[in-house]
């Protein structure tokens, strides 16, 4: 368990993914490719050592084989090989 996760309790189920995830700040040229861990309805974990800080708004584009699905959220959480979004309903 993570140390973010010690006191959380998830309002949507997760579901693993192996994706790759286009990312990047919102409003910021630099883009990053990582991988998708997990998603669910409300967030999604993904593994990156390029974590942008707590609060930052965050523009993603998930890497299907039909084509990228773009969503929005927050940073929830981040740490040195990893960061948690929320979407934004």
């Amino acid at each position: 368990m993570r140390a973010h996760e010690s006191h959380y309790e998830r309002l949507h189920p997760r579901i693993r993914a192996s994706t790759r995830v286009d990312w990047r700040a919102s409003g910021a040229a630099t883009h990053v490719v990582s991988n998708l861990a997990n998603v669910s309805a409300g967030g999604a974990m993904v593994l990156t050592s390029f974590a942008a800080e707590v609060g930052t708004p965050i523009e993603l584009h998930l890497l299907t084989e039909v084509g990228p699905v773009a969503a929005r959220g927050k940073v929830a959480w981040a740490d040195r090989e990893s960061m948690g979004i929320t979407f934004e309903g």
